[in-house]
């Protein structure tokens, strides 16, 4: 096993974990499981999903019902803002703008339709802008419009009011385009583009994650699937890393993928791969250094059954890292303890901070 900086998690005590604790709060606490601070608390006729942070920081949002009324929670990180946002239905996914301003949700429509709603902060209006059989998205730099993969092929520039442009073609077998730095990645007549330019082929379902600047994506060639004991699908299939200022190509893993995530500095890749069990085993990737081995965890249901199927959509919404890039949270079992747990590179075993099942790190 490849140790990565033996003392680089040290440090991280400075980001904040927003998690959904043992006891269904959204809750912000330290790396080291101290200064915890209730955002929202749960009752028995209410409950909460999929806590995010605002690029900025200053704000934190997720999906909550109340009865059977939907809404979107803020709040500052200290819980002493709240407020919400009626929703049609339970939002299942929220994605910030890079401004901080809005945010992008998605829930349940019409039957067989998801609708795209953007939620403003300041002003506590929604609107619905577009909807679509499948809805994959990423946010324009800009904040005033999004990039989205609508059903098998619709590829549109989608603004914050509704109105809409058609970009051109777009392939059916891939999930969420990314819009970063260097430009657009989506997937074009089989294969992974940078705007325009072709970078890699991508025969069958393609899986990418491009890093914040453009200037590497992680991209798997599939081959055939499995599923695993808890009836998802893991893609199978040569992992590499397209660096596209050297154009070289770095493998990373054969193994069976279920999920992977650039650090914030997008120099570091950390690779989930996975048993037929449904055992997760955490790879750390680095140019230049290899791939370092971390210990196996069984992850929470809220992974298994949300984020997994959709991962390079959570990919530009939620970070598993901290902000230097030097430990990485998330949730799950090991052994017979649950609940939220910290990696830092080059320690032997993660540290467990919390009971809990959903987890991500403040920017």
């Amino acid at each position: 096993m490849v140790l990565l900086g033996a003392c680089d998690g040290l440090s991280s005590e400075a980001s904040r974990l927003l998690i959904i604790d043992g006891d269904g709060n959204v809750v912000t606490v330290g790396a080291d499981g101290e200064d915890r601070q209730v955002v929202a608390t749960r009752s028995e006729s209410e409950g909460f999903v999929q806590p995010v942070w605002s690029p900025d920081g200053s704000t934190v949002a997720w999906g909550q019902f109340r009865g059977g009324d939907f809404a979107v929670g803020t709040s500052d990180p200290e819980g002493d803002e709240v407020a919400a946002v009626a929703t049609s239905a339970l939002p299942f996914y929220l994605s910030w703008s890079p401004d901080s301003s809005r945010i992008g949700v998605l829930h349940q429509g019409s039957p067989g339709e998801i609708d795209f709603v953007i939620v403003d902060v300041t002003s506590g209006d929604s609107v619905l802008a577009d909807s679509g059989t499948s809805y994959y998205f990423s946010w324009e730099a800009d904040a005033e419009s999004v990039v989205a993969h609508i059903g098998m092929d619709g590829f549109d520039r989608v603004g914050i009011t509704g109105e809409s442009e058609t970009l051109g073609a777009t392939d059916a077998d891939y999930l969420a385009p990314f819009v970063t730095e260097a430009g657009l990645f989506h997937v074009h007549d089989g294969n992974l583009v940078l705007d325009a330019d072709p970078l890699v082929g991508v025969p069958g379902t393609a899986l990418f994650v491009a890093n914040p600047e453009g200037t590497r994506v992680a991209v798997v060639s599939p081959g055939a699937g499995i599923t695993v004991a808890n009836n998802q699908s893991l893609t199978l299939g040569r992992m590499v890393v397209v660096d596209l200022e050297s154009g070289e190509l770095d493998p990373v893993t054969t193994t069976p993928i279920a999920g992977f995530y650039w650090s914030p500095a997008g120099d570091r890749l950390l690779v989930l791969t996975a048993d037929r069990s449904g055992l997760i085993t955490p790879l750390v990737w680095e140019a230049g250094a290899g791939v370092a081995e971390y210990p196996q965890y069984r992850p929470a249901e809220a992974y298994v059954s949300d984020v997994l199927p959709f991962f390079p959509q959570y990919a530009q919404s939620v970070s598993f890292w901290n902000r230097q890039g030097t430990a990485f949270a998330f949730a799950g079992s090991i052994e017979d303890t649950d609940g939220i747990w910290v990696q830092h590179l080059g320690a032997d075993q993660p540290n467990h901070v919390s009971e809990g099942s959903w987890v991500t790190w403040s920017p």
